[in-house]
């Protein structure tokens, strides 16, 4: 199914019935990467996974990207399907969106999962940092001569230049929020429990494995999500 935007359309599948949950991909990626999800919610949640504009199959749209962006498309989801309040699953870049919803919409957010989330790129450890650095500065060259190397470039530059969201925009998420993150992850184990002191309502689980655990660990994140879920 199509979400129509005034400047693109976002595309997005639903599964199940019951209390609303909503998975958001990272950078890069699409719906697909919660297939194993899918299959362990789908039974007792309504799930609703999207591509997020940019990604996948949704068109890229006019307005340059970024995490306001991302959450306005993800209310003018729930608006058309007339669901009041989700909980929201977000990883990695999807989990910097989910926070913005906690942020911005906390009258619309259940409870949050922000599995490998960041509020800036500090966050992310220093090889990263790096490596980001040369993909972005080659990608940039080949954006003068590549009209698809430039819509890579402001997917890149999601992570390049953003997130920016402050300790103190997270005092003022209301939502019950569980912080996932790998115990190899690519952002630092120091800021992910700076991102769960500072909510208030927040916890934080560290799963061992790498900054893809939902994917790669899938059955103890959905154990450990299922239960925070049920409390």
């Amino acid at each position: 199914m199509y979400l129509k935007r005034q400047d693109c359309h976002i595309y997005y599948e639903i599964y199940g019935s019951g209390e609303p949950i909503l998975f958001l991909h990272g950078n890069g990626e699409d719906h697909t990467y919660f297939q194993h999800q899918i299959e362990a919610f789908s039974n007792d949640y309504q799930v609703i996974v999207m591509d997020m504009r940019g990604h996948g199959i949704s068109d890229f749209g006019e307005r340059p990207l970024n995490f306001a962006l991302f959450a306005e498309d993800v209310i003018a989801l729930w608006n058309e399907q007339h669901i009041e309040r989700c909980h929201v699953f977000g990883f990695s870049d999807g989990g910097n969106t989910a926070l913005t919803l906690g942020i911005h919409y906390p009258t619309r957010c259940n409870k949050i999962i922000a599995n490998g989330a960041n509020l800036n790129t500090m966050g992310m450890k220093q090889w990263v940092q790096l490596t980001l650095l040369a993909q972005y500065e080659m990608t940039k060259i080949r954006s003068f001569i590549d009209k698809e190397a430039n819509k890579k470039l402001q997917i890149l530059d999601l992570m390049m230049h953003q997130p920016k969201i402050s300790i103190k925009q997270l005092h003022a998420i209301k939502s019950p929020v569980l912080v996932l993150c790998g115990s190899n992850d690519m952002i630092k184990t120091e800021h992910s429990m700076n991102i769960a002191r500072a909510i208030p309502n927040a916890m934080l689980d560290i799963i061992p494995g790498d900054h893809f655990i939902a994917n790669k660990q899938y059955e103890v994140v959905n154990q450990h999500v299922k239960k925070f879920l049920k409390k």
